[in-house]
């Protein structure tokens, strides 16, 4: 029986490769809006502007932006906030799941797959489809709502 014969480019790169180059590549488009923007809040304003791409150098490294985030909001309070609902966000959301996957795993009832397919669909379906319709509603019901609670027209 006779080896099978491999081309060039699997001989070369093996099979993996080209997954790993087409993840790679996703990879770098995904996090280049952040680098970018991460590199460019280094910067003067003028400075982004004129050369968005460029690095920051002598002339046109600034963290007055960084200084006048500070000054005018109460930025480290937000970002507090905002790990403490991420952080038991996170936790509950770890707890209930583990919980439920060891029930629908473990015990076997009547709705168990009927149970199993709507908590997979609330995970494929986006959750853009459920927001849209909501705000649309809200924007709907403006005149009987809270008059504190103001939502744009564009909806």
């Amino acid at each position: 029986m006779q080896a099978k014969k491999s081309s060039n480019f699997s001989y070369w790169f093996g099979e993996k490769a080209v997954p790993h180059i087409v993840l790679f590549t996703y990879m770098l488009i995904a996090l280049f809006p952040i680098v970018l923007i991460l590199i460019n809040s280094f910067k003067e304003r003028k400075a982004i502007f004129k050369t968005p791409l460029a690095l920051p150098n002598a002339e046109t490294f600034s963290l007055d932006g960084y200084a006048t985030l500070m000054e005018r909001s109460n930025f480290p309070l937000y970002f507090t906030n905002s790990l403490v609902v991420t952080v038991v966000s996170i936790f509950l959301i770890l707890f209930t799941g583990a919980m439920a996957a060891y029930a629908l795993s473990e015990y076997k009832f009547r709705g168990n797959a009927i149970l199993g397919i709507y908590l997979a669909l609330g995970i494929m379906i986006p959750i853009r489809l459920g927001t849209v319709g909501i705000l649309r509603l809200m924007a709907g019901m403006k005149e009987r709502t809270c008059p504190l609670a103001e939502l744009p027209d564009a909806l």
